[in-house]
């Protein structure tokens, strides 16, 4: 859990600014929390509890938000996607990536020697993390394919990463540590 002070001030109307930031930070969309001293890396946040706010003065509020967090902190350039030549290399711990397959017919995505037969339609995406496979507009296609999603996983270190030719790859890695 992640403890984040807030203060703020407001001559006019210090409980709608209040609800406004309470709205604010219950529906962040993204639930990444970027910290500014570590702005390379970011945390998946589960829950937030927002406390009581107090005023020691009129015009000024505080609270303090309890961030519940994800284990790891993520990379902000492991969210985007790269090229499988960028990938093969994990310098972080395992991490559980996200597929995006371009192409039609029947293909298989090995990954150190661990296969996924999928069939595809145009774009195709696995995300191992969720244990789910979707079209781009976000179908369900899970009968698409057949094998293991923790097979699919980057290993610390080197990884080799190969699909069938005709098909495009590209990976959003997800890199995580401690």
């Amino acid at each position: 859990m992640i403890n984040v002070p807030f203060t703020f001030v407001d001559h006019e109307n210090w409980q709608e600014r209040l609800r406004n930031v309470r709205k604010w930070l219950l529906q962040k969309n993204d639930h990444r929390l970027i910290l500014s001293d570590n702005e390379e890396y970011f945390y998946l946040v589960k829950h937030i509890k927002i406390n009581a706010a107090e005023r020691k003065v009129k015009e000024s509020g505080e609270f303090d938000v309890d961030f519940t967090c994800a284990g790891y902190q993520y990379r902000r350039d492991g969210a985007l996607e790269h090229s499988v030549a960028e990938v093969e290399y994990n310098p972080y711990y395992e991490c559980m990536p996200i597929y995006k397959i371009i192409g039609v017919g029947e293909c298989t995505l090995a990954v150190n020697d661990k296969n996924m037969i999928a069939n595809v339609n145009g774009h195709l995406i696995i995300d191992t993390n969720r244990m789910l496979t979707y079209r781009q507009d976000g179908k369900l296609e899970n009968a698409s394919v057949k094998g293991d999603y923790e097979d699919l996983y980057l290993e610390e270190g080197e990884n080799m990463i190969r699909i069938t030719p005709g098909f495009e790859l590209k990976v959003i890695p997800n890199w995580r540590c401690l």
